[in-house]
């Protein structure tokens, strides 16, 4: 009321505190927190969140493919799982109410994320990219599309920070989510430069925490439970200790732990684990060709595809030693089909050394010769490497190689026979003439005869007498093509030497200059494919090139040179999605490696009708000063170019800049010289590894400098060092554990609690461990049926302690030294007893 007794209207502040209860919406805040907050509390929670970001920080900063912010989608993965994890129903119900949350988050983030490279139209384009990815999983062909493995980032990292909130909450278990964390980040920094282990060594940190802080809430949970007093700042000072702790162990660690890749034994274990995951990760490869390489992993994998890929990061571990008098290229494998996103081999087969076509004839090439050489590969593998044609082995092997190509006609749909190669076009307008399929007017031997040379009638198929198809087979050369070897056992192991006869080509230019081009048609056939849609100005670039030429020799030389003009690089952008590789390469980025040259010189040959194919392997490496020995590195990983000329086979070319092939010659007898110690390479790459030009010839086994005694000798220490290392590690932490389980277990107390503790350890590792149900007095009868001479001691210190659990007395001073004589007498025979036979044991009970 005012002074003249108006009612005065309340101000907008009081109707704003009348609406609101504060002291309501206080304990509404309070009973949601009770609701939500975590059994180990929200300390514990929040480093869980941190400890978990670390393995999204981790993916982030390696920058696979452009994704929306990871650590803003764990974030909403850990609330929507502390959510979910609290409704009161069957987890079977209320976890995929989490996995549908996420499924929406995620497409919700991706579609709305904008980006050169990841851009989408809705999420009716996101659908469509991932059915085409799978298509390809399918299909075994290749995807770079970088859609599907952001859609998997952002899909896992839900999963992560779901699951790992839901088992942390729901079942208040902490490791399963250091094994779903720690599985992510390994798997990660696995592919990651070493100094990015920082990362690593962050999450140990906030792990070991974690564990101080949840084990601390509950052993103080556990003290309030049973009525014991303890000192309210213990939380405070778990946390600070665990943290200096953790941060002394992990700096320790860090600088005391070998490095798994410069210690043969941990680098041995790790290729053994990953050897089961080898297809795995070439199926990888093949579905994610996009992503690039974010560090030097050693050893390739010469898969059934070769993807264009973006950056990659060779190094230069040794991974071949060759001897042989003629330096050559070590082919791995050669791939026949052509796509927009890389290569594929298709169509082949694996035969035993030796095998034959089932429609072959005569036809050796000109100008060859037989080749020996032996290749000691430094690591496991299934692939051995060769040159030109390889022709035996003294290794059970398998070559991968096609059979006599086989030709149906259909004579009732004549349109597309203009589009075939010379020879198969003509058959087919030969035999679908008017009145050549009439009946009685082309028998099976007159068809035969109408074949060309070098072709066979298998079958003819008439309807009605009518003649509709006609199935051909082609004979080809006795001695097959052959594209790969693998190894009959499945794998080559490292330092197993093998022994290669090749035959590899000496025709000069002058003579392919004069090859001509009656090609036979399963070259045309198989090695001219290009796929439908091809680009029409990498066409027009090749016709531009080759146009002035008049044979097939100086048309290659023509693209060649082209090529070695353009600009080698390894850390280039992989095509993007939509693009043809090889397009893309010459026209858009105009910068590549070895795998990009090759791969636009074959489709250019091929888009002009030269039969060329894409070859993979090592080039020659680095010939060890006056020996036939050539230590090829990792970095000498390449691709190239072979060529067919007819009457002459395939020829290598090399469109790389600064790349030169290996100049043929007939070599001169020489003694044989003996590098490889005890039949093994690994000395000699070793030694070799760090500078080619110190093995010199007196570093031979008879010059006596290098591979002397003292060499030997510090060699074998420094192979032996690490299992010393390994072994005193294993000494001192056995020592570490022994000690601790003494201070556990075994050391006599004060406290009468602690020894009744201790007590119950001695009884579990005896199986004799206290049960819930039975009063103290009643264990004591048991303890002293396993061990009868020690029924007083037993008596006694269990009498002590009911009088101080439950009697809340304090002991006097000859209580307590008595409980400690007691103690004295009985520790020792229970732990004697753990060691005793289990049927000795039984009989005394």
């Amino acid at each position: 009321m005012n002074a003249d007794g108006l009612a005065q209207a309340p101000t907008f502040q009081g109707r704003f505190q009348e609406r609101l209860d504060f002291d309501h919406l206080g304990q509404q805040a309070l009973q949601l927190n009770r609701r939500l907050r975590p059994y180990d509390g929200w300390l514990a929670a929040g480093l869980l969140t941190l400890n978990l970001m670390v393995v999204v920080w981790s993916v982030q900063s390696a920058e696979w493919a452009p994704t929306p912010n990871l650590a803003f989608v764990l974030l909403l993965a850990t609330i929507c799982g502390f959510i979910v994890a609290r409704l009161p129903v069957w987890g079977v119900l209320a976890l995929p109410v989490g996995f549908a949350i996420g499924l929406v988050v995620v497409v919700w983030r991706l579609v709305s994320f904008q980006h050169e490279a990841v851009s989408l139209a809705g999420s009716e384009e996101l659908w469509e990219r991932l059915g085409l990815w799978i298509q390809a999983a399918q299909e075994e062909s290749i995807s770079i599309d970088p859609i599907p493995f952001a859609f998997a980032l952002l899909a896992l990292t839900w999963l992560l920070g779901l699951l790992g909130t839901w088992i942390f909450v729901r079942y208040r278990h902490f490791w399963g989510v250091f094994i779903l964390g720690g599985a992510g980040l390994f798997a990660n920094l696995t592919y990651l430069p070493p100094n990015t282990n920082v990362l690593l060594w962050f999450y140990l940190f906030t792990a070991m925490v974690l564990v101080a802080r949840v084990q601390s809430v509950r052993r103080r949970r556990s003290w309030r439970e049973r009525n014991l007093s303890f000192d309210g700042h213990l939380g405070v000072l778990s946390i600070a200790d665990s943290s200096l702790i953790a941060a002394v162990v992990l700096v320790l660690a860090f600088f005391i732990i070998p490095k798994g890749s410069q210690w043969a034994p941990a680098n041995d274990v790790y290729e053994g684990l990953r050897t089961p995951f080898v297809s795995v990760e070439e199926d990888f490869n093949r579905l994610f060709a996009g992503l690039p390489a974010r560090r030097a992993l050693g050893y390739r994998l010469w898969g059934d595809s070769m993807p264009f890929q973006g950056t990659i990061n060779p190094n230069t571990v040794p991974v071949l030693q060759v001897e042989s008098r003629l330096p050559m290229y070590w082919k791995a494998r050669t791939y026949d089909t052509y796509t927009p996103k890389g290569w594929i081999s298709q169509g082949t087969r694996f035969e035993t050394l030796g095998w034959s076509p089932t429609y072959t004839r005569p036809d050796p090439y000109l100008e060859t010769l037989d080749v020996e050489y032996t290749v000691y590969p430094n690591y496991t593998t299934k692939t051995l490497f060769g040159s030109g044609q390889v022709l035996q082995s003294t290794q059970d092997v398998k070559i991968e190689t096609y059979d006599s190509p086989i030709y149906v006609f259909d004579l009732t749909h004549t349109a597309g026979f203009d589009g075939l190669p010379p020879l198969l076009g003509q058959i087919g307008r030969d035999l679908s003439q008017p009145g050549a399929h009439s009946v009685g007017e082309a028998t099976d031997p007159d068809i035969a005869a109408a074949l060309p040379p070098g072709f066979g009638l298998l079958e003819a198929t008439r309807e009605g007498g009518r003649l509709e198809k006609i199935t051909v087979v082609e004979e080809i050369s006795q001695q097959p093509d052959v594209l790969s070897v693998r190894s009959s056992q499945g794998r080559v192991s490292a330092g197993e030497g093998y022994r290669l006869t090749s035959r590899v080509s000496l025709a000069s230019p002058e003579t392919l200059r004069t090859a001509g081009t009656d090609y036979p048609t399963w070259s045309l056939v198989r090695y001219t494919q290009l796929p439908n849609g091809f680009p029409q100005r990498v066409r027009d670039l090749a016709e531009e090139l080759t146009g002035p030429e008049d044979n097939p020799y100086d048309k290659v030389k023509a693209i060649e040179t082209h090529l070695r003009g353009m600009t080698y690089d390894l850390e280039i952008d992989p095509p993007p999605y939509g693009a043809d590789g090889v397009e893309h390469f010459l026209f858009d980025q105009r910068r590549g490696y070895s795998e990009y040259f090759g791969s636009a010189m074959v489709v250019m040959l091929r888009s002009v009708g030269i039969p060329a194919r894409m070859v993979t392997g090592y080039s020659v490496g680095d010939r060890l000063a006056d020996e036939d020995v050539y230590v090829v590195k990792d970095n000498h990983s390449h691709g190239w170019a072979e060529v067919f000329f007819p009457g002459y086979g395939w020829i290598p070319f090399e469109p790389t800049p600064g790349k030169d092939l290996p100049e043929t010659f007939i070599p001169t007898p020489l003694e044989t010289r003996v590098i490889v110690l005890d039949g093994s390479v690994d000395e000699l790459l070793t030694l070799c590894e760090e500078d080619i030009e110190e093995c010199e010839p007196g570093d031979s086994p008879a010059g006596g400098s290098a591979f002397g005694d003292n060499g030997g000798l510090t060699q074998r220490l420094g192979r032996s060092l690490p299992w010393l290392i390994g072994l005193l590690c294993f000494v001192l932490a056995g020592i570490a554990g022994g000690r601790y389980f003494w201070w556990k277990a075994m050391e006599p107390s004060q406290d009468v609690e602690v020894m009744f503790r201790r007590l119950g350890i001695l009884g579990r590792l005896n199986s004799v461990g206290p049960e819930p149900h039975e009063t103290p007095y009643q264990y004591a009868r048991r303890l002293g049926e396993i061990l009868p001479e020690q029924q007083r001691p037993f008596s006694l210190l269990i009498g002590l302690y009911v009088r101080r659990r439950y009697g809340r007395k304090d002991l006097s001073r000859e209580e307590i030294d008595g409980m400690t004589e007691a103690w004295l007498a009985l520790r020792m025979p229970l732990l004697l007893r753990i060691f005793r036979p289990r049927n000795l044991q039984a009989s005394r009970v």
